[in-house]
C-alpha cells in the first residue's frame, strides 16, 4: 500500500511516508472544503452551529474559572445577514483570539472534543490513491502531527475513509479531515458485540443506534447497556477503481536480496543509457577492497562501471536491487524476473503478474498451508487434497514458475516453488508463520469476484463448514488476519463473526489463542458470495448473511 508502503496489519514506515508528503492548510481552505462537516452547509444551519459554538465556548470558559454560567443571547435579523452576540461571566478572551473563535476554536471544539477518543492501537479502514489498508489510528494521526504533546492538524483530504450518512443511511468514503491527539483522564470502554467485534474507546465517544421508530440516534459509549444495538454497514462501499496486475518489485526489500542473485530483464537499451550520465566516482567496493573502481552515480545511487558497460547494456537487464535503489519499480513493470544459483537451472518469472483467479487462489493457499524457506516457497497439503496440490502446481506455472511436489511425514504432501521471487513476495505481504499471516493489500483492491474466489480458497484451506447449522468457519492463529478477512467478508455484503478461544491440543507446550471467522444465518439466500455449485462430499461454501447489528468504525478517524 503502495502510496503508504506497508501492508493490512504493518505499521512501520507508513508514518515517515505521510509526513513527507502532508500539505498544510489554511482555515480558509479548509471551511471551503468543509462546511458540511463544521455546520455551516446551509443559512438554518450555520445560525444554529454558531450559537451552539458560542454557547459551549462560553459554558467551557466558566467551567474551567469554577464559576456558574451567566450567558446572553441576541440574533438580529438585518436581511442579508444576522447580527449574533454571546455575553458571559467568564474570563473573556483578547483581541487577538476573537478572529479565530469560527476558525481554529471551531473545529478545536468541533471536533478536539477531549472525551471522544479511539485508544492509539485501534486500527482504522482508510483508501488512499485508491489502494485500501487498515493503520492503527495513532500511527495516521502521528504522521501529521508533532512527535510529542497534544496536537490537532488539518488534513489536505488525500485520505479518505467509510463514512455513514445518517439521513440516506447509505456508506460512503469521504475525506479525513484532520488528525488530533490527546490525554485523557477519561474512562475507556472495551465494546464487545455478539459477533466478536470490539473497540476501545472513551465514555462520550459516540457509536450509532436505532430508535423503535427506525430512526437512527447518537449514543455514547458510557450510556450502552448490555443487549442494546449499535449499528454496522451491511456492506462497505467499493474502492473505486480496481487492481489488474501485481507488480512483485513493490513488494520486495533491498535486505531480502541481499546474497541472491536475481535479476530484472527487459529494460531498453535508452533507459539504461541513463546510468551514464552519472557523475564518476572512484570508491573501494567494500571497505577491505585493495584498489578503487569507477561508478556512475545516478540519482544518488552507484552503478559499477565495468558492470554497465559489459553487461547490463547489452544484455537490457539490472540486479533487482539496483532497480529498487533506484526506484525503477513502474519502468520495470513489463520486465521479467530471472533467478540463477551456482549448479541450479535458471527460472523466469514476470515482475507483473495477473491478479487473476490462479493467483488469488494461490496467495489464499500460501496464507493457509504455505512457508517461505532459504531460497523457495513451499506449500503443505493432506495426501488426500489432490485437487488443491494440482492447482497449487498449476497456479504457480501461469506465472512462470517451476515446481516440486514431494511426500512427506505424516501423510502430508508438500509443493516447493524454487528461486521464485513470488517467495519474496509472499513473505513480505503475507508474512511468514502461522500467528502472523495477512491478508495482501492488493486482495482488498481486486475486482469482486477475485475476492470472493480468494475468500472461497481460504476456507477450503483452514475452514469448515458445518450442517444442519448452515454455518461456515475460518480458523486461525493470527489475529490480523482474523479482522481482514471479516473486512473482507463486510466488501462482498457479509456481516462475519469472531470468536476468540484457546486451542490447548496443538503440538505446543503452551496452549495458542484462535480466531474463528464465521458466517451464519437464516438469511441464505440473500447473499449471493458463492454460486458454485457443489458435488456430494465435496467440502462446499455457504452463501450467508448475518441478521445481527453490530459495531465497527463508521466515521472518519479524529
Amino acid at each position: 500500500m503502495t502510496s503508504f508502503q506497508s501492508r493490512l496489519g504493518e505499521s512501520e514506515g507508513i508514518a515517515e511516508e505521510l509526513a513527507e508528503s502532508q500539505r498544510a492548510i489554511s482555515i480558509a481552505e479548509f471551511f471551503e472544503k468543509n462546511k458540511h462537516m463544521l455546520g455551516f452547509d446551509s443559512e438554518a444551519r450555520a445560525l444554529v452551529t454558531a450559537v451552539k459554538e458560542a454557547v459551549d465556548n462560553s459554558l467551557d470558559a466558566t467551567e474551567e474559572a469554577g464559576i456558574l454560567p451567566d450567558i446572553y443571547v441576541e440574533i438580529e435579523d438585518l436581511g442579508d445577514y444576522y447580527r449574533l452576540v454571546v455575553e458571559d461571566n467568564g474570563p473573556g478572551i483578547t483581541r487577538e483570539q476573537i478572529p479565530k473563535v469560527f476558525g481554529k476554536l471551531l473545529y478545536g471544539s468541533r471536533f478536539h472534543k477531549r472525551e471522544q477518543s479511539l485508544t492509539p492501537d485501534q486500527r482504522v479502514l482508510v483508501k488512499r490513491e485508491d489502494e485500501i489498508e487498515t493503520v492503527p489510528v495513532g500511527v495516521l494521526c502521528d504522521a501529521y502531527l508533532p512527535e510529542e504533546g497534544e496536537a490537532t492538524r488539518p488534513i489536505a483530504g488525500d485520505i479518505e475513509v467509510p463514512s455513514f450518512d445518517r439521513t440516506t443511511h447509505e456508506m460512503s468514503w469521504e475525506p479525513m479531515t484532520h488528525a488530533i491527539r490527546h490525554e485523557t483522564d477519561g474512562q475507556v470502554y472495551r465494546i464487545t458485540t455478539e459477533k466478536g467485534r470490539s473497540v476501545e474507546v472513551t465514555g462520550d465517544h459516540c457509536l450509532f443506534t436505532l430508535t423503535k421508530t427506525g430512526e437512527t440516534r447518537e449514543v455514547e459509549a458510557s450510556e450502552l447497556e448490555p443487549g442494546d444495538t449499535v449499528l454496522t454497514p451491511q456492506s462497505l462501499p467499493s474502492p473505486g477503481e480496481t487492481t489488474e496486475t501485481v507488480n512483485l518489485l513493490n513488494d520486495i526489500t533491498p535486505e531480502q536480496l541481499d546474497g541472491r542473485r536475481l535479476y530484472v530483464y527487459g529494460f531498453e537499451r535508452e533507459t539504461l543509457e541513463r546510468l551514464r550520465t552519472g557523475e564518476k566516482v572512484r570508491k573501494r567496493p567494500t571497505p577491505d577492497s585493495d584498489r578503487k573502481r569507477t561508478y556512475y552515480r545516478y540519482d544518488g545511487v552507484d552503478v559499477l562501471k565495468d558492470s554497465l558497460e559489459t553487461n547490463y547494456l547489452e544484455g537490457g537487464y539490472l540486479p533487482a536491487e539496483t532497480v529498487l535503489e533506484l526506484g525503477w519499480e513502474d519502468r520495470a513493470a513489463d520486465c521479467t524476473f530471472r533467478t540463477s544459483q551456482v549448479g541450479g537451472e535458471e527460472t523466469s518469472i514476470p515482475v507483473s503478474v495477473p491478479l487473476s483467479s490462479a493467483f488469488v487462489k494461490l496467495v489464499a493457499d500460501y496464507i493457509s498451508e504455505g512457508h517461505v524457506g532459504e531460497r523457495q516457497v513451499g506449500f503443505t497439503f493432506g495426501s488426500h487434497e489432490t485437487e488443491l496440490v494440482e492447482a497449487t502446481e498449476a497456479a504457480v506455472a501461469t506465472v512462470g514458475g517451476g515446481t516440486t511436489t514431494v511426500d512427506r511425514d505424516r501423510n502430508s504432501t508438500r509443493v516447493k516453488a524454487f528461486e521464485s521471487p513470488l517467495s519474496l513476495c509472499f513473505e513480505q505481504v503475507c508474512s511468514d508463520g502461522a500467528g502472523n499471516k495477512q491478508i495482501p493489500d492488493f486482495v482488498f483492491e481486486a475486482k469482486p469476484e477475485h475476492q470472493e474466489e480468494f475468500i472461497a480458497a481460504l476456507y477450503q484451506g483452514d475452514g469448515s463448514d458445518s450442517h444442519p447449522s448452515d454455518e461456515l468457519s475460518h480458523t486461525t492463529t493470527s489475529e490480523t488476519l482474523a479482522r481482514q478477512l471479516s473486512v473482507l467478508w463486510n466488501m462482498q455484503g457479509v456481516l462475519a463473526s469472531t470468536e476468540v478461544a484457546e486451542n490447548s491440543h496443538g503440538y505446543a507446550d503452551e496452549p495458542s489463542t484462535e480466531y474463528r471467522t464465521k458466517v451464519y444465518g437464516d438469511d441464505v439466500a440473500l447473499s449471493n458470495v458463492f454460486e458454485t455449485e457443489r458435488e456430494a462430499g465435496e467440502q462446499g461454501l455457504s452463501p450467508i448473511l448475518s441478521p445481527d447489528c453490530c459495531w465497527v468504525p463508521v466515521s472518519g478517524p479524529v
